[in-house]
């Protein structure tokens, strides 16, 4: 990759960063905090609060600085480690772990643990989290083009299992608590440990995979109201909502052959 290049497809990160930052789920701080829980379930905040990115976004950048030089500096060290770890010995758990999550945020209300929102609800938030996730992370794949530590192909960055494991954690905190999500971030870690060690992945691939999937459920959790009126998920007995209006504004990279999509929503 020559140097044009190079500094392309990381503009390219920086641009899907900072779109990120501009979404703008709501006119007025008051239009999103809707009382209109699943039945037998505790009301949700779904209030857009901007101290809600920071965690994730600080994630994505980490994950962009290491990525900038990714074959030298904490990349390779980490390479290295897992090199003295792992030499020959590969293990395909994570290509199962990284789905736990996910179905523990569908299951565990059927088992009867406590949740905020019935199946509907929280399959039609999953599907939502985890398109944004894939558009998002499988769209960086393919323009940064990043060659993973075994050599394999140019699909490193960002590490999509790192993305699905995490996005499915994010969903299980939200919607079951601190407890379970804990839980479940620790599957998540595992899978994004499991990468490294199989030598699939850089320390920066990884970083930016979790951020992205924590956001994307993030994301997902706001659209909630929307998706509720799209899917006709308000029961007889919800509140009204008001009315919403969506933007999207299309974009294309030459240099990178690159698209992306600036989604506006107001509620």
């Amino acid at each position: 990759m020559n140097e044009r290049k190079f500094l392309a497809t990381r503009l390219h990160v920086v641009w899907v960063i900072v779109l990120l930052c501009q979404i703008q789920p709501l006119a007025a701080q008051d239009s999103l905090t809707i009382a209109t829980p699943a039945p037998d379930s505790v009301p949700v905040d779904y209030t857009f609060k901007p101290t809600r990115l920071i965690a994730p976004l600080a994630t994505m950048a980490c994950g962009l600085a290491l990525d900038i030089d990714y074959k030298h500096g904490i990349n390779r060290w980490t390479e290295d480690r897992m090199l003295d770890l792992n030499d020959t010995h590969h293990t395909g758990a994570d290509d199962y772990l990284r789905f736990v999550p996910s179905i523990a945020h569908l299951g565990l209300g059927a088992i009867g643990v406590k949740a905020n929102h019935n199946f509907k609800e929280r399959l039609v938030t999953s599907v939502t989290a985890h398109a944004i996730a894939m558009a998002l992370g499988w769209g960086l794949k393919y323009s940064v083009s990043e060659l993973r530590p075994d050599g394999s192909n140019h699909r490193s960055f960002p590490s999509g299992h790192a993305v699905i494991a995490f996005t499915g954690a994010e969903l299980v905190r939200i919607e079951y608590g601190n407890a379970w999500g804990a839980a479940a971030y620790g599957v998540a870690s595992t899978t994004a440990f499991l990468r490294l060690y199989n030598h699939k992945h850089w320390l920066g691939d990884v970083a930016m995979g979790a951020g992205l999937g924590i956001l994307s459920a993030r994301l997902a959790s706001w659209l909630m109201p929307f998706n509720r009126r799209l899917f006709h998920l308000n029961g007889s007995n919800s509140a009204p909502t008001p009315s919403a209006i969506i933007a999207a504004t299309p974009t294309y990279f030459p240099s990178t052959h690159a698209a992306g999509l600036a989604l506006y929503l107001r509620f």
